[in-house]
């Protein structure tokens, strides 16, 4: 019998159905395979777009930093109303040339929306605020590592409202450096306080700190213990009374614990059953290392027995005088720049350049390297030395005395009889702040000073002009008042040369006077009795000499003592140099003088009773450039006066503010949102 090998219809059959049964499989095969590559190139768009997003977010947030520094430095933008006002890349992400591999680019514009700060309003602390609207711009570009042809942009837009603050509102306020507050003897604080950084506060035992101020705010955490000592150290705890008065409470109210609530040291903090917090809940007392403490262990802070963190419980101590930055205290920007020239900034045409022969920066037609400062741009007077020659111009440039050595080239200025006046003189005077640092290059301590008469200048006329006028008008001939530039050209770190103000007790109008060398005060400055002018000293360091101060001082005699109390009156924009904490092994540390000795001293004023009285405000932003010797106390560098500090109230109205008078920038968010591959907005 014959085998059957089957129909071929059949086979015919199956032949179709395998075929259709591979092409479905090739179908199938290829949707996954195209699913699997539209899976990988979408997450591949999703990191890709996530840089680009990152990218384009810090270019936003670098320009609204970069467009803060810019206007609290006074540095040129361009004016009016939606214009773009400051544009760039961020560094290391500039865009790439059409011939380079492409690489990520990160771009930023601003534009000014309002043409000025217009809005103004006083917040629950008196404070006075000017706001003006910005619009910024980050652009995020990523280009595919695998395919450079592919690539994703992002732009994130924000809306700003710049927050202006002039900065004399405070009593106190630290820019680049943590405040340290440590007295060692009774000390009260009338007026606001900010500082960007930490705060380190305490007393002496024995000894009373009293704050008497609406606000006291730290962007950063507040300390109960000094920074510059370890826990070893018997005075790192400053186990002194601390107390701060509560809002809402009036000035003249008396000092007690209802009115001036105690921010406490180590070991001496209670809960509300007045039960001890322990040392290993609190380890320094009531500040922001304080989390907060459950006395009866039930996992929650609600009975007498328990006592809220520091972030939480300052609003119920103190009703919002003090705050830190958990409590959302912003970072102020602050003008950090007082030199008298610098190089070219937001494209600015250089116009000035050395004279090799004097030192001095002279106008220059070709060839500039440098652009004056924003101060020096803004000053009525210019006073400059070089060490051999001394000499003053006007605004403009023209010179009105210049004097070498005791030859008296240029002299267009006289008194109102006639008579000639000679207001600057160069002289040398013993710091031992410098001195006792290794910062001055005479081994003897010995600088040399710029001494400004400032009772000569309030009597100087002009003689170059068709009617005598004063090269520092009277508030009757110019209510705006004067802004008086004065540097040297032979200020160096190792040599920190200066300037002088001396017989200053009255001043003819308000002043702003700049420096971007050590100034020292001698006597007596804008006294109350002799009608107290708004006024500035903006400087590298700023130094008080005594009335009897007489430069006879030197680095073998002993300090010099006062015999009278001094005043004076005037706000202070400074430089200091960090504290530095001691290392692990308890080494390694540099005190700066904390705020205590925000000006300097360099006398003897213990023992005698004798007062140093400042009405004004301290305020302090960068690292010093030449007054860099360490801080000292006693022996033969100084002994400390009795303090008494206060805010100057007269800064609250606008009458009474000097010329150029510095803000802080802070802002707030208005608007924030994203898109992919859109243009710049609201400018192309």
């Amino acid at each position: 019998m014959n085998a059957s090998i089957g129909n071929p219809r059949m086979r015919g059959g199956a032949l179709v159905i395998a075929l259709e049964i591979s092409l479905l499989i090739a179908v199938m095969t290829t949707v996954l395979v195209q699913n699997a590559m539209s899976e990988n190139t979408g997450t591949d768009s999703l990191i890709l777009d996530t840089q680009a997003s990152y990218l384009a977010e810090s270019g936003a947030e670098y320009s609204i930093r970069l467009l803060k520094y810019n206007i609290a430095n006074n540095y040129p933008l361009p004016l009016g109303a939606d214009k773009v006002v400051l544009s760039g890349f961020l560094p290391h992400y500039t865009q790439f040339a059409p011939d380079e591999t492409p690489r990520p680019v990160c771009e930023y514009k601003v534009i000014r929306i309002e043409p000025t700060a217009s809005r103004s309003m006083v917040d629950v602390d008196g404070i006075g605020h000017h706001f003006q609207l910005y619009a910024v711009t980050g652009r995020g570009y990523i280009p595919d590592p695998v395919n450079p042809e592919r690539y994703v942009e992002v732009f994130v837009n924000k809306m700003v409202d710049l927050d202006f603050v002039p900065l004399f509102q405070y009593l106190a306020f630290y820019n680049r450096f943590d405040m340290e507050i440590l007295p060692g003897n009774d000390m009260n604080l009338r007026g606001r306080i900010h500082s960007n950084r930490d705060i380190y506060i305490g007393a002496q035992p024995g000894k009373k700190l009293i704050l008497n101020s609406s606000s006291v705010k730290s962007s950063g955490s507040m300390h109960r213990h000094r920074k510059d000592k370890t826990t070893s150290s018997s005075d790192y705890f400053m186990e002194g009374t601390v107390q701060f008065k509560k809002k809402g409470v009036s000035e003249s109210a008396p000092v007690n614990a209802a009115n001036y609530p105690t921010m406490e040291s180590v070991g001496k903090l209670k809960t509300p059953n007045n039960q001890t917090v322990p040392t290993s809940a609190a380890p320094s007392g009531y500040d922001s290392s304080f989390g907060g403490y459950d006395g009866n262990n039930d996992g929650k802070i609600d009975s007498n027995s328990d006592l809220p963190g520091f972030s939480n419980g300052v609003q119920s101590r103190w009703d919002g005088t003090v705050q830190v930055g958990a409590n959302g205290v912003p970072v102020l920007e602050a003008p950090t720049d007082i030199r008298a020239y610098l190089p070219p900034v937001n494209g600015e045409t250089p116009t000035h350049k050395k004279n090799p022969a004097t030192g001095f920066m002279e106008p220059a037609a070709s060839g500039g390297t440098d652009v004056p400062g924003s101060f020096m741009k803004m000053a009525d007077m210019v006073i400059e030395s070089n060490g051999s020659t001394t000499r003053i111009r006007d605004g403009a440039g023209t010179v009105l005395f210049e004097q070498s050595g005791s030859n008296v080239t240029v002299n267009k200025l006289q008194n109102s009889t006639g008579n000639p006046v000679v207001p600057v003189t160069e002289k040398q005077m013993f710091d031992g702040r410098e001195y006792s640092g290794g910062g001055a290059a005479d081994a003897n301590g010995m600088v040399k000073v710029t001494d400004i008469d400032v009772a000569k200048l309030n009597s100087a006329f002009r003689n170059d002009t068709p009617v005598p006028t004063r090269v520092f008008p009277t508030a009757a001939e110019n209510n705006v008042g004067s802004i008086i530039y004065a540097y040297r050209t032979d200020t160096t770190e190792k040599s920190p040369h200066g300037v002088r103000l001396s017989n200053g007790a009255e001043l003819n109008n308000k002043l702003t006077f700049v420096s971007e060398d050590p100034v020292y005060i001698k006597g007596d400055f804008n006294k109350t009795s002799n009608g107290k002018k708004g006024s500035i000293i903006l400087a590298d360091s700023v130094n008080l000499l005594s009335n009897q101060w007489d430069d006879s001082k030197t680095a073998g005699s002993p300090l010099p003592k006062p015999t009278g109390d001094l005043e004076v009156n005037a706000a202070m924009m400074t430089g200091a140099y960090e504290t530095i904490a001691p290392n692990a092994s308890g080494a390694g540390a540099k005190y700066n003088g904390g705020f205590e000795n925000f000006p300097r001293f360099h006398e003897d004023w213990s023992g005698a009773g004798k007062a140093v009285n400042i009405l004004g405000s301290f305020v302090s932003l960068f690292t010093s450039t030449y007054g860099k010797g360490a801080w000292v106390y006693g022996g033969n560098k100084y002994t400390a006066p009795v303090r008494n500090w206060n805010f100057d109230k007269d800064f609250l109205k606008p009458e009474n503010h000097p010329p150029g008078f510095p803000v802080s920038v802070g802002e707030t968010r208005v608007a924030w949102w994203k898109g992919r591959n859109l243009k710049w907005w609201p400018l192309p």
